[in-house]
């Protein structure tokens, strides 16, 4: 018995506690720091450090590290160039060196223990505790929400340490990764697990508190999306819909209405969607002064149109902060990413669904949700796809292809079907 389950631990505790992590360190500012958050970002980093030197000296001690497999097989050329563009933009940042350096840091050493995790262990391994340690993650930084409580205009969150659009940033992504456990229920047990449907609804109320209308809007048609595409009964659909309409509903009469009603009653926040398109037009200004490799890592936090009272850390939009930051030359590295994503997708859902249905669920929903997002988000340091779940879960639908030998398909001219698959 104890023997099986340090096997089934093997590998899984470094990977849920990554992920509670990730969540956590969002919160140091908020809890410790509010006086010096530049030791905050420090302390983040050098916990960081200290997670990697723990795991790394266990797979030394195993000697799992020498027997590690390579990772060409799971990492796309097109991801490499992507992370090699973006993180040799240091070298020509218009930023603060000393800050742009930190975050630099932080960003690198939060993408070593993923590339590790996929040299160890299986990939599928992998994503089953990355999804279970995020849910838990946002358990506990939903708590620490509620016990901040509201910003200056009535948000779930902090307006300088935890904002709003950040916590109901990382509350969608961990609502998201409980739909893929739900489904994963659903195809083992055929029925939904009622902790991980609590857990939702818990993570669902505090999204629609932090009044995050993008990451709100971006759930919706993902949920609408897992409702239709899940194997459910008409009448378990209908029920689910229904449950998520009242919750909304009920906050939105109790709650959410004085505060939106205000925003509808000023002209300028309604037409120029809280001043964004605004940003968008003097980034785009900026962005014609260096468009082929932009201005570097970090640099729109630091130089970047500052239009607002408070320090804008992006562009509101994704393609245009990755412009910004990384130029042209980044966006098409980026959209090659996105692009490769989808094309082993689509090959993934038309040959391997069915082997593969919870692997091909979490990958959809994860691609729609930053898909929408990035029209009026943007990460300050990198990109809006959150760049250790974006590695994993093309790593995740690469190593399918090369599973079931997914490459590319043909279509019949007089059949209009698909009818062949290449070799990966």
């Amino acid at each position: 018995m104890k023997k099986s389950l340090s096997k089934k631990w093997d590998g899984g505790l470094f990977i849920f506690v990554y992920w509670i992590l990730y969540y956590l360190l969002h919160s140091t500012n908020l809890l410790f720091f509010r006086e010096n958050p530049r030791y905050g970002t420090i302390i983040n980093l050098c916990l960081k450090l200290f997670y990697l030197y723990i795991i790394v000296i266990y797979l030394l001690s195993k000697k799992r590290l020498i027997k590690a497999r390579s990772l060409t097989n799971f990492i796309p050329l097109i991801l490499v160039l992507f992370l090699g563009w973006i993180f040799s933009s240091i070298l020509w940042t218009k930023s603060n060196f000393n800050v742009a350096i930190l975050y630099w840091s932080i960003s690198i050493i939060e993408i070593v223990p993923i590339f590790i995790f996929i040299k160890i262990w299986d990939i599928k391994k992998i994503i089953y505790y990355t999804t279970r340690g995020i849910v838990v993650g946002g358990i506990i930084l939903a708590f620490i929400g509620i016990w901040n409580g509201f910003d200056s205009i009535g948000r779930l969150g902090n307006d300088e340490f935890l904002h709003p659009n950040i916590l109901g940033n990382l509350l969608a992504i961990s609502s998201i990764s409980c739909l893929g456990i739900l489904s994963e229920q659903k195809r083992l047990n055929n029925e939904h697990n009622l902790r991980y449907f609590v857990i939702l609804i818990y993570l669902l109320i505090l999204l629609l508190l932090t009044v995050s209308k993008t990451a709100i809007i971006s759930f919706f048609v993902v949920f609408l999306i897992f409702v239709l595409a899940n194997k459910s009964s008409k009448r378990e659909k209908i029920i689910l819909i229904l449950f998520f309409v009242l919750i909304t509903v009920q906050l939105y009469i109790s709650y959410i209405n004085s505060y939106l009603s205000n925003y509808m009653q000023n002209e300028k926040y309604l037409y120029t969607l809280t001043g964004r398109t605004i940003i968008w037009e003097y980034t785009w200004r900026m962005i014609k002064l260096s468009p082929l490799i932009g201005y570097g890592f970090f640099a729109f936090r630091e130089i970047g149109p500052q239009i607002a009272a408070i320090r804008l850390g992006s562009a509101h939009n994704d393609y245009l902060n990755v412009i910004f930051n990384f130029g042209f030359i980044g966006l098409f590295l980026y959209l090659g990413v996105i692009i490769d994503y989808i094309r082993k997708l689509i090959l993934v859902s038309f040959f391997a669904k069915k082997q593969y249905e919870s692997e091909f669920i979490i990958s959809l929903l994860f691609l729609i949700y930053f898909s929408i997002r990035g029209f009026s988000e943007a990460n300050f340091a990198t990109i809006n796809f959150v760049l250790p779940l974006l590695i994993l879960l093309v790593s995740l639908l690469t190593c399918i292809g090369r599973k079931e030998n997914l490459v590319s398909c043909s279509v019949d001219n007089n059949t209009k079907k698909i009818k062949s698959i290449y070799k990966y």
